[in-house]
């Protein structure tokens, strides 16, 4: 049997420990940007009880109630069907990229809420979150929604149709991550 010298026993532990360090630091950069979507309750101030929410967990924000489904305006949708089903809508959108922007606009002739990648694409029925209600006002929905007082607001950009608005998904998450302006 052939004993190996200090020296090497030194570098391959060396190696070892370079290589798990690594991974490790990896590990820890992907944990610190994911974020879980999923259907839970919060309590609603306004209507004194809990309702079914939309419920983003990242490391850098925590929990964060996205949506509280109040309305019983879809007849075969209930608050706890469109939380279950809208929920994991969220997650595909942030797991493919989707999700750096919400903003609002017309699909099949429905007003609703979608994802984007980038700020001044359309809402179409691939990146569509949810429906409005016919009488809504989608960009007043759309900031509510998301709590843009306690965010930086939304980002205006003012089209030939009128005023487009960008809630920027990324400063809500990670919150961070986000370089100031200027940078």
């Amino acid at each position: 049997m052939k004993l190996l010298s200090a020296t090497t026993i030194l570098a391959i532990t060396t190696a070892i420990a370079l290589n798990a360090t690594t991974v490790l630091s990896q590990s820890i950069s992907d944990y610190d940007r994911d974020v879980v979507f999923s259907c839970g309750q919060n309590y609603d101030e306004t209507s004194n009880k809990y309702l079914p929410t939309t419920i983003a967990w990242s490391k850098d924000s925590g929990k964060i109630a996205i949506i509280r489904w109040k309305s019983e305006y879809f007849k075969d949708w209930t608050p706890e069907k469109r939380c279950e089903t809208v929920s994991p809508k969220f997650q595909e959108a942030y797991n493919k990229g989707r999700l750096k922007y919400l903003t609002h606009g017309i699909v099949k002739g429905d007003k609703v809420i979608c994802a984007l990648s980038q700020m001044g694409g359309p809402c179409t029925a691939n990146n569509m979150l949810f429906t409005l209600e016919t009488d809504a006002k989608a960009s007043d929905v759309l900031m509510q929604l998301t709590n843009v007082d306690k965010a930086t607001g939304p980002v205006l950009q003012v089209g030939g149709g009128g005023t487009q608005i960008f809630i920027d998904m990324e400063e809500l998450l990670h919150p961070k991550l986000k370089k100031p302006s200027g940078s």
